[in-house]
Order: C-alpha cells, then sequence, then structure tokens
C-alpha cells in the first residue's frame, strides 16, 4: 500500500520541482531584463548630461563646427563649406574639389556672450542629443552621392568630443536624428556675409537644405 502511494506520490513532487524551476527562472530573466533597463537608462541620461555640458561649456577653446557638402560631381564642380563658432571667433570657408580648394573665406570675431547665447539656443533644439556612429557605419566615404551631407561637430581645441551627421537620402539618414533646419539656420546666421558667399557654394548655393 506504501508503495502505491509513493508511486503516486513522486510524480507530483517531480511536477512540483518542475514549477518551482520554471518560476524561479521566470523571476531571473524578469530580473535580468529590470536591470538592463535600468541601467541603459541612467548611460543614456549620463550621455546626454556629458553632451550639454560639452556644448554649454564657453571657453574660449570650446567650438561648434557645421560642415555642409554637396554632390560627388567632378573635381572642379565639388563643393563645401564650413562654418567654425568659438567663444573669440567666427569663420566660414568655402572649398572647391575634394582636396578643399579655398575658394572664398570670411572670419569674424566673437565674444563669450555671444557664444553663450547661441548655445544656448541650440541646446534647446535638443543639438547633439543622438548618438553617434561607430565604426564603418562612421565611415562617411560615398554617402548620399546625389544628395547633400549635413556634419555637426563640438570642438575642444582640436579635438572632436562629438560628431553627428544627416544626409539628404533617405536610405543614409546618418546619426542625427533631429531636424536640422533650425540649428544649421542659427549658425549660419553667425556669418554675417552668408549671401555673399552662398553663391560661390556651386549646387549648396541653390538648395535650402540645411
Amino acid at each position: 500500500m506504501n508503495k502505491n502511494r509513493n508511486s503516486r506520490t513522486a510524480p507530483l513532487v517531480m511536477i512540483a520541482i518542475v514549477v518551482v524551476v520554471a518560476i524561479f527562472a521566470l523571476f531571473m530573466l524578469a530580473k535580468s531584463l529590470l536591470d538592463s533597463s535600468s541601467t541603459e537608462a541612467p548611460t543614456k541620461k549620463k550621455e546626454t548630461n556629458i553632451t550639454t555640458e560639452a556644448l554649454l561649456n564657453t571657453a574660449t577653446d570650446r567650438g561648434i563646427e557645421m560642415i555642409v557638402r554637396g554632390p560627388l560631381v567632378s573635381q572642379e564642380n565639388f563643393r563645401s563649406y564650413r562654418i567654425v563658432v568659438t567663444p573669440v571667433k567666427r569663420t566660414m570657408v568655402v572649398y572647391e574639389g575634394y582636396l578643399g580648394k579655398v575658394l572664398a573665406e570670411k572670419s569674424y570675431d566673437n565674444n563669450a556672450k555671444a557664444y553663450e547665447e547661441l548655445v544656448y539656443a541650440l541646446n534647446r533644439m535638443n543639438f547633439m542629443k543622438d548618438t553617434p556612429f561607430d565604426g564603418d557605419k562612421n565611415d562617411m566615404r560615398g554617402v548620399c552621392p546625389k544628395g547633400n551631407i549635413l556634419e555637426f561637430k563640438l570642438l575642444n581645441g582640436n579635438n572632436v568630443t562629438k560628431h553627428l551627421w544627416k544626409s539628404t537620402c533617405g536610405d543614409q539618414p546618418g546619426s542625427y536624428k533631429g531636424n536640422t533646419n533650425e540649428p544649421a539656420e542659427l549658425i549660419r546666421n553667425q556669418i554675417n556675409d552668408f549671401a555673399e558667399l552662398k553663391p560661390k557654394t556651386g549646387s549648396l548655393g541653390k538648395s535650402d537644405l540645411f
């Protein structure tokens, strides 16, 4: 009789063990997912805080750089331009060709208060809050050959602390996910003679993009 009772009890014990193990496994899985999400959130927040601090820093060696590149055409017709704004200087350079021959250049003095207003305005536009690409994904060679590419950089002396880019080609959008029109316009407005320099940018001067 005891033998029959034991034979009936054994499967129940095994089922109970399986249920306990399954519950424990589910608990550990849920804990792992929660720990992962709770780790990712502070990491993202920390990255955002670092970017904001770098952007709002008005030390004389800090700066904002914007580069606009046109379609990939012949050496003679290829155009790009670069604007750099720091607390002490504002510069725009227009280039011809892939080797960076200077077509035109304008420079102006700047001051810490004017730079502070610029970077705080950019920060309110969520400027540079996205995550940069790594490795091959950040290789821009040959990207968007029939369109334009816009690059934004945060500068610390000769070093780039963050680099994001966006293209007009839908299949290669880039690492900058937000709207670029407002920050690009704000940066262009730092150059008094932009309207004079714009015709020298070739096809870039005929487009309101970026």
